[in-house]
């Protein structure tokens, strides 16, 4: 339906079942799409490929792959997690993804108890907003989503006191990682030493839970960021007071910066936004590629 450009405009219904489809499947919206936006969530096995190819792969296909898989996995294998790790829409119970031979078995990946620890930790700061039923937010927002910044990029910043996350790094601690579980498909929790993807990815998937309107974007293969929308403090007014604001007129407004300086928030259109952001180019996603780059430079 992603590359059937030309039945948009014949069958009206196209777009909104499109866009129905991705609400419940966010794994699929990221890899054709190259983002997620605020309204957006990732839910219990969402899954990012760290390279794409020219169509998107379901985990079960993906199993035997050569390139490392990040998954969102908060729910230890067979077990009834005391810890509620809530998504805000139910999996499809259509029989097209409940038959026996398509239905995925979490319980076969390792149990990632670091993820589950985090989001404990962040509950234990932020307390437990879930944004699905919140009709207001605070201007609380924008103190979390830096504590947030700094709280991915201390998990992702490397297993020594050189914390070195660059690229080489990186790929070296992944190919570590999946020669330890022997499998490509590796839980988010796994990984100490992030880039940019692994680091915006973390962020998003926190952001869900704990209340914090987030988009993630996707420029490269190893390249995204994060945009979060919170309000702005009236400058004339008592700092100390925290005002509230309707939900729904959120509009992403900073870019998080989780590599330079973790936590910083940057103003969308400022030059400091654009370096994190990178050059103007087509999304990265599940596609053909074109023969010659068209970035803006």
């Amino acid at each position: 339906m992603v590359e059937e450009k030309q039945a948009r405009y014949v069958v009206s219904a196209w777009e909104p079942a499109l866009e129905m489809i991705f609400r419940y499947h966010p794994s699929a919206k990221f890899a054709y799409t190259g983002r997620l936006d605020i309204n957006d969530f990732t839910q219990e096995g969402f899954y990012v490929q760290k390279r794409l190819g020219s169509s998107f792969h379901t985990l079960k296909q993906l199993a035997d792959s050569r390139d490392p898989i990040y998954t969102v996995m908060f729910m230890p294998g067979g077990d009834n997690e005391p810890l509620d790790i809530r998504t805000p829409y139910q999996p499809s119970e259509s029989r097209l993804t409940m038959t026996a031979s398509s239905k995925l078995r979490f319980s076969v990946f390792p149990d990632d108890s670091n993820l589950r620890s985090y989001l404990l930790r962040l509950r234990i700061w932020f307390g437990d907003p879930y944004r699905e039923k919140c009709e207001e937010v605070s201007t609380s927002l924008k103190a979390r989503a830096q504590l947030l910044g700094e709280f991915v990029a201390e998990q992702m910043s490397g297993l020594n006191q050189d914390r070195d996350c660059s690229m080489p790094s990186v790929n070296l601690h992944i190919a570590d990682i999946m020669t330890e579980l022997k499998s490509c498909i590796i839980g988010l929790g796994f990984i100490r030493c992030g880039g940019p993807l692994e680091r915006a990815v973390l962020y998003k998937v926190l952001a869900d839970r704990v209340g914090l309107p987030c988009a993630l974007y996707r420029g490269s293969s190893a390249h995204a960021w994060c945009e979060v929308a919170v309000p702005e403090m009236d400058p004339n007014g008592p700092m100390d007071k925290d005002e509230r604001f309707p939900a729904g007129l959120l509009r992403a407004n900073y870019v998080v910066d989780l590599m330079e300086r973790p936590g910083r928030l940057l103003p969308l259109s400022s030059p400091e936004a654009k370096n994190v952001c990178g050059a103007k180019c087509t999304p990265y996603t599940a596609r053909v590629l074109d023969p010659v780059c068209k970035c803006e430079h």
